[in-house]
């Protein structure tokens, strides 16, 4: 086993998954981190055997339309072209309410669920699908209960992290979102590098 040394870590995984895995870490931290909660997240990804003719990328549904479905996107409109222009894409995102269920069902009951309800919005799209696959996960996105825009305050003073070489990045320092991963990364690595250059 080789041994290798760095002068610092940005730590950028799931908070759940980071606590456990940081024995003798500032305390402030650990228990910073054993707050932040989550919520699963399900995908279902359907291709299709031709582009959708709707000329929008997504299509959010009001709460307590659907119990399985969220929200759906047509990848084709994202505005980034896709290797196959012949067919389509789609994504479909489960309702808060069913994620925790549906996490534990395979692909194929996840799309006897979510389907029928896409099939509402999207008529006929039953009959276009060619593959479908559903993505799961536990810690899908963080949870911004009352309070914790405190927290996140809290935590900007600097006094939960110290000025250890250890730096937490993940979206649940900005917000549950691709860009709020991100820019928590930029964020952190900036106050690695003035706690390795200071």
């Amino acid at each position: 086993m080789t041994e290798e040394r760095f002068d610092g870590v940005v730590a950028a995984v799931p908070a759940p998954l980071l606590r456990p895995i940081l024995r003798g870490a500032r305390p402030s931290l650990l228990d910073w981190l054993d707050r932040v909660v989550y919520r699963p997240s399900v995908a279902l990804v359907l291709l299709l055997d031709a582009p959708t003719r709707e000329r929008y990328f997504g299509l959010s549904f009001p709460r307590g339309t659907n119990r399985f479905v969220a929200a759906v996107a047509s990848q084709e409109h994202k505005g980034v072209p896709l290797g196959d222009t012949a067919r389509g894409a789609m994504i479909a995102f489960a309702t808060p309410d069913s994620a925790g269920a549906l996490l534990a069902m395979r692909s194929r009951e996840i799309l006897d669920r979510m389907l029928p309800e896409i099939a509402a919005a999207f008529p006929g799209i039953e009959t276009r699908v060619t593959r479908a696959r559903a993505y799961r996960w536990k810690e899908g996105a963080p949870l911004m209960y009352p309070g914790y825009l405190g927290r996140l305050g809290e935590f900007r003073k600097g006094q939960v992290e110290g000025e250890a070489r250890l730096v937490v990045a993940g979206d649940y320092l900005y917000g549950p979102s691709v860009e709020g991963a991100v820019l928590s990364g930029y964020a952190a690595a900036a106050r690695l590098i003035a706690r390795v250059e200071g």
